[in-house]
Parts: C-alpha cells; sequence; structure tokens
C-alpha cells in the first residue's frame, strides 16, 4: 500500500516541526524533526478532527490518542 498522500497544508505545523521527506513515493521514510523543546507528557501538537479521523483498532498508520485532559 502505497502511503497516504495529504491533501491539508504541508507541513501542519512548520513552527514548531521539520518535515523530512523519504526518497520516493513507495517508502516509509518520512519523519518529523522538533524544533521545540518540551518536557515529558507536553502536547507537541493537538490533533484536529479533521484531517484526523478516529479508526476502529490500531495498525502501522493510526495514532493511540486520549480523551482530553479536564
Amino acid at each position: 500500500m502505497a502511503p497516504i498522500k495529504p491533501f491539508w497544508k504541508q507541513p501542519s505545523h512548520p513552527d514548531i516541526q521539520e518535515v523530512i521527506y523519504g526518497e520516493d513515493d513507495t517508502g516509509y521514510t518520512t519523519k518529523s524533526i522538533s524544533k521545540v523543546s518540551l518536557p515529558p507528557f507536553a502536547t507537541f501538537a493537538k490533533m484536529d478532527f479533521p484531517p484526523c479521523t478516529p479508526a476502529p483498532t490500531a495498525t502501522y498508520a493510526t495514532v493511540q490518542t486520549s480523551p482530553q485532559p479536564t
């Protein structure tokens, strides 16, 4: 399966991350490097819906999340 091609502006958070893309469209080597220093358990970037959508089970293409803390 080919990587998903984002339809939203990339990178999504240019002020806090640098995105390094893989060498070709079939690779899974894209990575994000943080431009900020954060303490443990801090929020790096809030994940909004959309473009994020809930998945019924975890896969290699999903991110685990928890409810918003109160």
